[in-house]
């Protein structure tokens, strides 16, 4: 198993085109009352101010005592704004987006997906269509008996990476999301960038979440529960040749504080994260090759 690492670029509205509809009310100026949203470019604005407010989004938040708060991104922008938690939905239809990066690319992940199958193609200006590779994320699960097969649901995955993407660089990368018929499709982030290969993973690594809920007994001792979302979290020991360790290490460095996909394992989705190393140390170095630990937090 290879131990690998894409760095996403940015995704800016220059380089996007989605059939997600724009179903948020931009602003214009005006008078807003409490409660109200409308977004600026991609933003999406709330009203705090008591009554009400002239102020433009972004002016009104910047204020010492803010008009106006940002809540987040709007619907068709969710998949690009690092917050896993948080998915573009299409109503009841497929999720169709082309990206053109103006710059080479060998990877694409997906998060917190809900659909069927993803469907990723390339295409260069010039030598046309180069690559259409579609992943489903339906688990085999329940079919140990005709009973299961006929009346268990079905696992789907959520996860998925697709590492072997052609580099060129004004080519254009097309995303199609699909669910059951009448269902909504939904994503929760795309990252796109390059991908490289660290080193091989060990068999002992660890994974898990971190919750972020809390659980909090009352005066009788009841659990009080306020659900909130949670992280995945892993340890990666890597083996890596004495020959690529200084390279490792600043790829690595170059990524500190950056968000980042990390792979264990491309046939295990649970051993996919976008997030952050925690921390990273060399263990063991011998003649020919050395054993790092890599420690990993995802994004909610």
């Amino acid at each position: 198993m290879s131990m690998s690492m894409l760095a996403p670029i940015t995704v800016t509205p220059a380089m996007l085109t989605s059939d997600v509809p724009i179903t948020e009310t931009e602003w214009t100026a005006g008078t807003y009352n409490t409660g109200d949203q409308r977004y600026v470019g991609i933003d999406l604005y709330e009203v705090v101010a008591t009554p009400d407010t002239d102020d433009e989004p972004t002016a009104g938040a910047a204020k010492e005592v803010p008009t106006w708060i940002k809540v987040g991104v709007i619907n068709r922008w969710r998949m690009f704004d690092l917050v896993i938690g948080d998915a573009t939905v299409q109503d009841e239809a497929p999720i169709n987006v082309d990206i053109t990066t103006g710059g080479v690319v060998n990877g694409i992940a997906f998060f917190n997906v809900s659909g069927q199958s993803i469907q990723v193609t390339v295409t260069d200006p010039t030598a046309g269509l180069v690559y259409d590779r579609t992943i489903s994320l339906s688990s085999p699960v329940g079919m140990g008996s005709w009973y299961k097969y006929f009346f268990t649901r079905a696992s789907r995955e959520d996860t998925a990476v697709f590492f072997d993407l052609p580099r060129y660089r004004d080519a254009t990368i097309s995303v199609t999301v699909v669910n059951e018929t009448g269902a909504d499709a939904s994503v929760g982030e795309i990252a796109v960038g390059e991908f490289q290969v660290l080193g091989d993973t060990m068999m002992s690594f660890q994974f898990g979440i971190e919750d972020f809920s809390r659980k909090e007994r009352d005066a009788f001792g009841r659990f009080v529960i306020t659900e909130r979302g949670f992280a995945k979290i892993a340890t990666y020991d890597i083996f890596i040749p004495n020959g690529k360790v200084n390279p490792t290490f600043r790829a690595l460095a170059a990524q500190r504080a950056k968000p980042t996909v990390y792979v264990g394992d491309q046939n295990r989705p649970e051993t996919v994260i976008l997030g952050f190393y925690k921390d990273f140390i060399t263990l063991r170095t011998g003649p020919q090759s050395s054993e790092m630990t890599l420690e990993i937090e995802g994004l909610v």
